[in-house]
């Protein structure tokens, strides 16, 4: 008795809670399970399901086991853990199966296809919502099948077929329509008004807007509600009607305010400052793009974090660079003194000692000589500037290094070190942002050195630092790379300038592929012709309008930096995104 006493309270169970049996300890665990899944707390939510499924897979009811295998599934997509995710569904369907229970076999399926559209594995997802679809006509479960719809639909939008998406919505709208089920009546809404906004069927887009605000306001969802209008603002602004627009982004941020929705707010404020400015009042389109920007500032900008390193350091290289040139020029202004001093001596001493025609001989050889001396003197001046440019760079880098390096990793170690402390939530997303800032920081800084350390400025050094990165980059998010680069590569050394400005340019491409492609396979192709090296990246991902996404300063900063270094970049979408590079050897590779 002491034991079982010692067995139960270690487990958890209070005194009115302790089990009977091993099947009652099992469905304690999975009513524990259901209370975490439902707080958000995924993660003690997949630790009580793993005690429950073990139990009932030796002692439970084949509905117990299924049902279970599908509960642990589902807290283990939420935690990321997809793989075993997958095995705990699919361990769900074959207890079904056993059991010939269509309902629980349906609704497995479309949760397995959720979990492959997640993964922007839309095939594979297609196939499991037109099976669970299909178990769900049979059953004329009508929910069931508005669900598939829904979800069917969602696929087809994200893979840009509209046309079949807004089929899909449709018909899921008309069964919840009959099940008058009214929050996804809301949804389904929303997401037609998406698909139109797409379209760029704007008037359709509003009705849809229109109609989910209704629903929205009728089952009193303030959050639905306040997104919706302020959803319709922007929509009110894109077909020129700004007053409409302001007055329902004004709407928004004061339900916003109501519920305390942080970051709509930061969205309503930008798109009432839009309606103002197009209005023609700037004076409050300042007022509310500086509350923008102000309630923006609370989350940290990486990429504003990373342009004001950039910054910094681009200012003490060109100082440092400034500092040469003007060592440089006071070196070739004495240079041409001596040689003209030399040059009137010897003139001087020749016309003294010499006739007429000795003074026209030494004439002649006093000018090639000053040219001969003039080149020689040339050369040793560039090459003492190169020298004294390496030994900067060097110097530079490990002055970057040793000051930056320190102050960023004792960040790192901080941050690593604030991130195991209890924190409120909002501090912790703070914390999280600032060592996320320094873990970037730290390996832009080592792309810096790299580019300033002299032995690295060579053509192979430069493809293999791009191989390297390429390899190492997408290897933290699971995307595939196939990457080509010649055996026989030229021993020359390039312009640091040059090699820095190409790098940066590949390496932002790369990080758009994974910001904003959803792209499972990059290539990279390098190829030098006699005057020319190419670099071509593409990717399988989802592409973008070229023609509108040149508005940004991503793209632009890329093309002035090819520009800069007398270089070309172009780039297509066309399933996916390619980015062809071109420069000119000669520009690239240092001139001796």
């Amino acid at each position: 008795m002491v034991f079982l006493l010692y067995f139960t309270t270690a487990l958890g169970f209070s005194q009115s809670e302790k089990p009977v049996t091993a099947l009652d300890s099992a469905r304690y665990f999975s009513k524990k399970g259901k209370t975490a899944y439902a707080q958000g707390d995924f993660q003690k939510a997949v630790s009580f399901f793993k005690k429950s499924t073990t139990i009932f897979s030796q002692k439970g009811s084949p509905e117990e086991i299924y049902t279970e295998y599908n509960q642990l599934g589902n807290a283990l997509s939420m935690t990321g853990e997809i793989s075993e995710a997958l095995d705990s569904y699919l361990l769900s369907v074959t207890h079904s199966e056993k059991a010939n229970d269509s309902l629980n076999l349906a609704k497995v399926m479309k949760n397995i296809g959720t979990l492959y559209s997640e993964q922007k594995n839309f095939p594979q997802a297609m196939q499991y919502y037109e099976t669970a679809l299909k178990y769900a006509q049979n059953l004329d479960d009508k929910m069931l099948k508005a669900d598939c719809l829904n979800n069917i639909g969602v696929v087809y939008e994200q893979q840009e077929q509209y046309e079949k998406a807004i089929a899909a919505y449709s018909q899921a709208e008309i069964f919840y329509f009959e099940e008058k089920n009214e929050s996804r009546l809301g949804m389904v809404y929303n997401n037609l008004a998406i698909v139109y906004k797409y379209l760029e069927k704007y008037q359709e887009s509003m009705k849809y807007y229109q109609k989910a605000l209704v629903f929205a306001e009728k089952i009193e969802d303030k959050y639905i509600a306040a997104v919706t209008k302020n959803n319709m603002g922007n929509l009110y602004a894109l077909i020129g009607n700004y007053q409409k627009s302001l007055d329902l982004c004004t709407e928004a941020l004061q339900e916003s305010k109501t519920i305390d929705a942080k970051e709509l707010m930061i969205e309503t404020y930008g798109g009432i400052s839009t309606a103002y400015e197009k209005m023609g009042n700037y004076p409050q389109a300042l007022a509310y793009f500086k509350l923008y920007e102000q309630e923006k500032h609370d989350f940290i900008n990486l990429q504003r974090s990373e342009q004001l390193a950039e910054m910094e350091v681009k200012y003490e290289v060109e100082k440092k660079e400034n500092h040469i040139q003007l060592l440089q020029q006071q070196e070739e202004i004495n240079g041409l003194e001596i040689a003209k001093q030399n040059m009137t001596s010897r003139i001087k001493s020749y016309v003294l000692f010499g006739g007429l025609l000795l003074v026209v001989v030494t004439a002649v050889y006093v000018y090639f000589l000053f040219r001969k001396e003039k080149k020689l003197a040339e050369e040793r001046r560039i090459l003492a500037v190169k020298e004294a440019e390496e030994q900067e760079r060097a110097r530079m880098a490990r002055d970057i290094h040793d000051d930056l390096g320190s102050g960023l990793s004792k960040i790192r170690f901080l941050t690593d070190s604030l991130e195991n402390a209890p924190a409120e939530g909002k501090f912790r997303s703070k914390i999280e942002a600032i060592n996320h800032t320094a873990y970037h920081l730290v390996d832009n800084m080592r792309d810096l050195i790299w580019t300033l350390t002299p032995d690295n400025n060579t053509l192979e050094n430069l493809l293999i630092r791009i191989r390297e990165f390429a390899n190492d980059y997408f290897n933290e998010f699971s995307i595939e790379t196939d990457i080509v680069i010649p055996e026989d590569i030229p021993q020359k050394k390039i312009r640091s300038e040059a090699g820095r400005h190409l790098f940066s340019v590949v390496k932002e491409t790369m990080q758009n592929v994974v910001k904003h492609s959803e792209a499972t396979l990059f290539q990279l192709n390098v190829s030098l012709s006699e005057n020319k090296l190419y670099i071509t990246m593409k990717d399988n991902g989802k592409g973008f309008d070229t023609h509108s996404v040149f508005s940004g300063n991503g793209l632009k900063n890329m093309q002035s930096r090819m520009t800069t270094i007398g270089g070309t970049l172009n780039t297509e979408s066309h399933n996916g995104v390619t980015t062809a590079l071109a420069i000119d050897l000669e520009q690239l590779i240092q001139q001796n």
